[in-house]
């Protein structure tokens, strides 16, 4: 059985996710795509109403066009967002020891190839 992320409400509460973690998604890069991504707003949407007041949204990507359409995302609704922290590199970061020491496959890959790993986080308001 396959599950779709646009029934994740079907598993938890409102307001029962202390944090999420989007880790190297697929990127979608088609902009006929856009509305597929983990980041895209009807996602957000989702995350914000299962996270616990203050919880935190995290997204790790080595993808820089990605990274940069969540940031600009995330600036066009500056309103529903606080406490925003991002780096463009997480290992040369003060953030470096939030990830706990936990690397995905591809993670382990692009960084050995010599990509930055990207990172940020933010809780809804």
């Amino acid at each position: 059985m396959r599950t779709q992320i646009q029934f994740l409400e079907h598993f938890f509460k409102k307001g029962e996710i202390d944090e999420i973690w989007i880790t190297f998604p697929d990127p979608r890069p088609k902009e006929k795509d856009e509305k597929r991504r983990l980041i895209a707003p009807r996602f957000l949407a989702i995350f914000q109403n299962l996270l616990k007041p203050d919880g935190w949204l995290r997204f790790k990507t080595d993808n820089t066009e990605l990274f940069n359409y969540t940031l600009k995302l995330i600036n066009q609704n500056r309103m529903s967002i606080k406490n925003l922290a991002f780096t463009h590199d997480l290992y040369d970061s003060e953030y470096v020891f939030e990830h706990y020491g936990i690397k995905t496959k591809y993670e382990r890959k692009f960084a050995a190839l010599g990509e930055t790993i990207k990172y940020l986080k933010f809780q809804f308001q």
